[in-house]
């Protein structure tokens, strides 16, 4: 029985959500692009915009649409990003992470999240602590 090409890119894939729906990712070091399915993407993420792309082994071009996308996980919090959509009978149930999105991702991991925001009660509260 032949391996599931999942269990060979197990070491490149993880979970996270990609619009509220756990699936995996596979990150594509050689990808320009993000794949995501019409499965997980609503009408309204649609963008009205397209791209035009070419495998290596095709002569062909194809019309992709593009959608806004929500990736989230407790890793790197939530990032919204643009990508093309492929359609649903294509859809294998892993999102294809481009590299540039991997790698701002890899730097959301490393960055902590910080409450630089202080409000003015809270200003007021500390300097009533150092008063009493």
């Amino acid at each position: 029985m032949a391996d599931s090409p999942e269990s060979h890119f197990a070491p490149y894939m993880s979970k996270i959500l990609v619009n509220q729906t756990e699936l995996s990712i596979l990150r594509d070091t050689g990808a320009s692009i993000g794949l995501g399915s019409r499965n997980h993407t609503s009408s309204e993420d649609l963008k009205g915009e397209t791209v035009w792309i070419k495998q290596p082994l095709d002569k062909h071009f194809t019309c992709l649409p593009l959608a806004k996308i929500e990736l989230q996980s407790p890793a790197f919090g939530k990032i919204v990003t643009k990508e093309v959509i492929i359609d649903a009978h294509f859809d294998s149930g892993i999102y294809l992470l481009r590299n540039r999105r991997a790698k701002l991702i890899e730097e959301q991991r490393k960055t902590p999240n910080l409450n630089a925001l202080v409000t003015r009660s809270e200003i007021e509260e500390r300097n009533r602590g150092w008063r009493r």
